[in-house]
This record gives C-alpha cells, sequence and structure tokens, in this order.
C-alpha cells in the first residue's frame, strides 16, 4: 500500500473526527436514491465502488492495515453504510469460488491484528454477519472463536480517547477478517490475536518501533501454530521492510513449516521495489502473498479480472520464494522474491462491523475494498482443505497443476513494471499463467491445497 496521505511524523498522532464513520449520520438505506436491490447488483456486478468511490482508510489515516470502504457518493469519505447487506455475501463467495460441495474441517484459522476489540463486540458482529447468510453461530462459549493477545491470554482495552478512536478505526479490519473466514470455512475454529494498538500505525521517525511491530506480529503468529494449533494464519497489515525486518528475527519467526502463512499483497497498486513501509511480512519468501482481483456474476457465471489497487511488487533484499519457480522470480531484476503469489475478491464485499467504542455509530453493514478481504478469505479455504504437511511459504502453490486456480488474465494495477528497471511488464499487468497481480490465480475449491 502506497501512504501518500496524512502522514505521521514522530509519535502517532490522531486527528479525531477525521474518518467518514465518526461524522456520519444514521446509516441509510441506499444511495443517491438507489435502493439495496440496485446496490447489491452493482457489487454483483463489479461496479459498486468504481460508482460510488472507495475511500482508502488505512493509507488515509497513515494505519498499517489494508481495507477500504465503498463511499456513499464520490469524493466522500462517509462509508455506505446501511441496515441490510449491499456488497457481495457469504453465499455469493463459496458459489463464486467452487466451495458449496468442498468438504469442510473443524481446523482451525488465525487471525492476527493491531488493537484491542472487546471480544463479546467481536462475537457479536460476526455472528450477525453468519446468521445473515445462515452459517452456524462461532461463539466464544463453543470454542468456535478465541480472542486473544499475542504473547498470552491477556487483552489490553484501550485507555483514553485516542486508544478508543484506533480501536474502532482498526476494528473494521479485525471484523472483516474473521467473517471472510466464516465465508470461506463455516465450519473452521476462529482465534482472533491481538497485538499492541501501536502496531497498527507508521512510525516514519522510528523504524525500530516499527522493527518491533513485526515482532509482535510474527510472535502472535508463532502462538497461534505453537498454542492453538492453526493451520493456517492471515496478517492484513503491511509494515516496515528493510534490511532488517527481511532476514532479522521477525522473519525468523515466520519461517515456519506445516502451517499456510497468509498476507496481503496490499492496496497501492505496482510498487516496484517493496523497500517503503508496507512490504512485510508479505514481501518474506515464507509467506503466501494474497493479491486481489474484481468478481463479477452475470447469468449465474462469475468472472474475475485483476483489481486495479491490489499490491505487487519485487522484495529488494531477498531472493525468489520457497518454491517459487526462477520463471517468476526472473519479473524481478536480480531474480528477487516477486509477489503476488495467488488471488483473490478485493472489492464490493459485504462486511458488518457494530463495534464502535469512540464515535458510538457502528458501521452496521458495509462493503468494503482491500486485499484484507483476499487474504483470510484465502486462509479460510486452506483451513477449510487442511493444509499439506509440507508446506512451507508457497512451495504447495507452485507445485500445484494449473487447474488448481482459475488464471486471471485481464486488468492491471499499474503502468510503469517494465520500464523501471526493476521490472516485466508482468509485474503489473495480467496475464496467461502466472503475473504480479494476481499470482498464479484464485482458488478452484479446495484445489491449490489438495492437489
Amino acid at each position: 500500500m502506497k501512504h501518500a496521505f496524512l502522514p505521521v511524523a514522530g509519535a502517532v498522532v490522531l486527528a479525531m473526527g477525521v474518518m467518514g464513520v465518526a461524522n456520519a449520520s444514521a446509516p441509510q438505506q441506499g444511495s443517491g436514491g438507489a435502493s439495496i436491490a440496485t446496490l447489491h447488483a452493482e457489487a454483483l456486478h463489479g461496479t459498486l465502488g468504481n460508482i460510488h468511490g472507495v475511500y482508502n482508510a488505512c493509507a488515509a489515516r497513515d494505519m498499517t492495515c489494508q481495507y477500504g470502504y465503498v463511499t456513499r457518493s464520490k469524493g466522500s469519505t462517509a462509508p455506505l453504510s446501511t441496515l441490510d447487506p449491499t456488497g457481495i455475501g457469504a453465499t455469493e463467495l463459496e458459489d463464486a469460488y467452487k466451495l458449496t460441495k468442498a468438504g469442510s474441517q473443524d481446523n482451525t484459522v488465525a487471525i492476527v491484528g493491531a488493537a484491542y476489540f472487546d471480544p463479546s463486540a467481536l462475537e457479536t458482529s460476526l455472528n450477525t454477519y453468519r446468521e445473515q447468510y445462515g452459517l452456524p453461530d462461532c461463539t466464544i462459549k463453543s470454542g468456535c472463536l478465541t480472542v486473544t493477545g499475542w504473547k498470552s491470554n491477556k487483552l489490553h482495552p484501550p485507555k483514553g480517547v485516542q486508544q478508543q478512536q484506533a480501536a474502532e478505526e482498526i476494528g473494521l479490519e479485525t471484523t472483516l477478517d474473521v467473517e471472510m473466514v466464516s465465508a470461506a470455512c463455516p465450519g473452521c475454529k476462529i482465534v482472533e490475536l491481538q497485538t499492541p494498538w501501536g502496531d497498527g500505525f507508521y512510525h516514519p521517525s522510528n523504524p525500530k518501533r516499527d522493527e518491533l511491530s513485526t515482532v509482535h506480529f510474527a510472535k502472535a503468529v508463532q502462538r497461534a501454530v505453537t498454542t492453538f494449533g492453526a493451520t493456517s494464519a492471515s496478517m492484513s497489515y503491511g509494515l516496515r521492510m528493510d534490511s532488517t525486518t527481511a532476514t532479522g528475527r521477525s522473519a525468523k519467526l515466520l519461517n515456519i513449516k506445516g502451517s499456510g502463512i497468509f498476507a496481503s499483497t496490499g492496496d497501492g497498486g505496482y510498487d516496484g521495489y517493496f523497500t517503503d513501509t508496507s512490504a512485510w511480512p508479505e514481501g518474506l519468501t515464507t509467506v503466501i502473498g494474497v493479491g486481489g482481483t474484481v468478481l463479477s456474476e452475470s447469468g449465474g457465471t462469475y468472472s474475475e479480472m485483476a483489481w486495479a489497487d491490489g499490491g505487487s511488487s519485487c522484495t529488494q533484499y531477498l531472493g525468489h520464494a520457497v518454491g517459487q519457480p526462477k520463471s517468476v522470480a526472473k519479473n524481478c531484476t536480480g531474480d528477487h522474491r516477486a509477489t503476488a503469489d495467488i488471488s483473490a475478491v478485493a472489492e464490493n464485499v459485504a462486511v458488518f462491523d457494530g463495534y464502535a467504542p469512540y464515535s458510538g455509530q457502528p458501521y452496521n453493514w458495509v462493503p468494503v475494498a482491500g486485499t484484507s478481504i483476499s487474504s483470510p478469505f484465502v486462509a479460510g479455504i486452506a483451513g477449510r482443505a487442511g493444509v499439506p504437511s509440507t508446506i512451507h511459504g508457497p512451495n504447495v502453490l507452485y507445485a500445484d497443476p494449473s487447474t488448481a486456480f482459475t488464471d486471471i488474465t485481464t486488468g492491471s494495477n499499474g503502468s510503469s513494471c517494465g520500464s523501471d528497471g526493476i521490472s516485466t511488464t508482468k509485474m503489473c499487468h495480467a496475464g496467461v499463467g502466472w503475473d504480479g497481480p494476481t499470482g498464479l490465480g484464485s482458488p478452484k475449491g479446495l484445489k491449490p491445497f489438495t492437489s
């Protein structure tokens, strides 16, 4: 994700009332006179965000998360908040990705996120989503949902207004993550691990604080795997990538075999070398980078194209990913690690979020955008399949036959690749076979993890 908006120098500074949701009035049944049915049809046609606009909330607030939301109108920051879902729902996602008849295991999928989210509030939002689409309840009491800390069971509620606002703004990330796992794997257990709230923001003048954030995330993943037995884990965040975080302590902690570790590739389009603040962990060689697509339906048939804002890049400090063929790495000058490895829907998706500790004005149902959608969704598919014991980074994906994926051959996320001396044109233009924006393509059912 490119962060060209509202840079924060030094300590984290929150501008009170900047977010559209904080100033939004009560949820409306539509936008510009459009009915819920019309808005939903636009989502299924892949045009909802284009018509109404998308606000990249994380980038605008210098947050490390990777989501945006569809707005009431172009140029607005107010979310298209409604009392009924307008975006693409779980039933449609299950149909589009051929999961309807796929078997389901009760594996554990981990979500790592920054900042406190009240466990009972997360449970309520999650089950409002699941009830809407006929999915079974997933409660804390039943053991389906676990909300815990990154190094222990202790949670840290926000102290003061600043942390409350951070919890609310970053909270939509957490909600959409657990709901996307639910859409992909209704039978999976979900463990949500919370790191300190400061990990949700960049610290441009303090690289060591950003490095600490990567350690928190990596330790959370380690805890998810070793303590909770997670077979897959997702991080919808982009943190600082430099020589230390590329090869140091946090990178070593994510060198995990036997569990699928997934991360969003970002929402800033093609980004050349992964040397800015948003490349960790998706640029690591032992992490599966998940890119974004725009999903559309016509006459009962679904199709996908590369999402224009989906991230792709080259990791300057690292060679090819585990199992990544040299033919892929050669798209980055010097045979560096190239992302993405796989992709899935990243725009116009319905999410329910009722958590508003700061503003008191929850999003309710809102269509979201971002590779924050695609990473937990694919992690959920991996949980549904049960990943092979041999998984190590993206190795099993590159060993799969092409029939395990839907090849995405249209769309682009930039224009400078091939002329910037960093990469070939495949890094920003979808085409036959592997490409930068969509990797090997989107999953055909459980095949990427069972072929």
